[in-house]
């Protein structure tokens, strides 16, 4: 997956996942509990749609966890 990757080798960038999983298939695909935040290495998950301010908005947050 993208997102192990990315962390291997940068992990102190922030890593946002955007799906649709939830929209197409009904399904939830979240990270609620440790275990699952352990497997899918992202630090945002949310899901489409999303509109362009709440999107904004969590790239900066992230932005801002990530320099302090």
């Amino acid at each position: 997956m993208l997102c192990h990757r990315i962390k291997k080798l940068y992990p102190n960038t922030p890593v946002m996942m955007v799906t649709a999983v939830k929209a197409a298939k009904g399904l939830s695909f979240a990270a609620d509990s440790a275990v699952q935040q352990s497997w899918l290495k992202a630090d945002l998950l949310v899901d489409k749609p999303i509109r362009a301010e709440v999107l904004r908005n969590d790239v900066n947050g992230l932005l801002n966890r990530a320099s302090t």
